[in-house]
C-alpha cells in the first residue's frame, strides 16, 4: 500500500463544503455548524488522507450513490428488454459462465452499476480488477470480471452493463 497525497484547490474545497452545507440543511432544516474555519480542517484532512491504487481506501465507490440508484438500473433493464425474448427461449435458464473483457487501455469505472445490474438479473460478478485501476495496458484484451447465473440472464443483463462501462470508463479515462 502506498500513500499519496489529494491535491485539492481553496476554491474547490470551499464549493464542495458549500454544497454539503447546502444540502445538510435541506436535510435537517437547521444548518450543521459550518465554518471556513473548520471546512479548512477538514480539508487539511482530506489533502493527506491514505490513497490505494486510486481510490480511497477507506469506501467503496457504490455508498456515493443516492439511495434511489438502484430504481434506475431497473429501469434501464425494462427499456433493454424485449418485449418478448427470442434469445433468452432459446439459449434458456442454463447455468453459465460470461467474461467481460477490456480491449483498450483505460480506466475501470461502473463497478457498482453492473453489480447491481446482474444483481437483478439473479447473476454473481468476482472483479479481477477494482475500481480506479488501470486497464487494457498490456497491449491485448485483459480480462477485468466473470459473471456467472442463468444464460438467458446473462444475455439480458450484458449489454447494459457493457453500456454503462464503456460510459464510465470512458469517462474516468478523459
Amino acid at each position: 500500500m502506498t500513500e499519496q497525497s489529494i491535491g485539492i484547490t481553496n476554491s474547490i474545497d470551499h464549493t464542495i463544503a458549500d454544497q454539503v452545507e447546502d444540502l445538510l440543511t435541506r436535510r435537517t432544516g437547521k444548518p450543521s455548524g459550518y465554518s471556513p474555519q473548520r471546512t479548512e480542517r477538514v480539508y487539511r484532512s482530506a489533502r493527506t488522507m491514505p490513497i490505494t491504487e486510486g481510490a480511497p481506501i477507506h469506501g467503496n465507490p457504490a455508498h456515493l450513490l443516492p439511495p434511489s440508484w438502484t430504481s434506475i438500473i431497473t429501469t434501464w433493464l425494462a427499456e433493454d428488454t424485449p418485449s418478448f425474448d427470442y434469445g433468452g427461449f432459446v439459449v434458456g435458464e442454463t447455468p453459465a459462465e460470461a467474461r467481460l473483457l477490456a480491449k483498450s487501455p483505460g480506466i475501470m469505472a461502473g463497478v457498482p452499476f453492473v453489480d447491481e445490474i446482474f444483481r437483478q438479473l439473479g447473476c454473481s460478478v468476482e472483479w479481477l480488477v477494482k475500481e480506479g485501476e488501470e486497464v487494457g495496458t498490456g497491449g491485448g484484451k485483459q480480462q477485468v470480471a466473470t459473471v456467472k447465473g442463468p444464460v438467458r440472464n446473462l444475455l439480458l443483463g450484458e449489454r447494459v452493463a457493457l453500456n454503462v462501462l464503456s460510459r464510465c470508463s470512458g469517462v474516468a479515462t478523459k
